[in-house]
């Protein structure tokens, strides 16, 4: 995919629906925690909190230096 620009914000949000439309489905205890693992850190990337809003993006970009 040269030249294409990804749109993270995007990308993170398709890749949650996919993932939690996963735990709807039987999966192995294995498969499940690997699966909770990536929403974690995904919803932690995103700056989402326990409640569901979003924390600043200052605060993250000041977390990632």
């Amino acid at each position: 995919m040269p030249g294409q620009i990804i749109d993270g914000e995007r990308w993170i949000a398709e890749r949650l629906r996919f993932l939690r439309a996963r735990l709807d489905e039987e999966l192995s205890e294995d498969e499940r925690r690997a699966v909770e693992e990536e929403v974690n850190l995904l919803a932690q990337e995103r700056g989402l909190r326990a409640d569901g809003r979003r924390g600043s993006r200052i605060l993250r970009r000041l977390r990632r230096r």
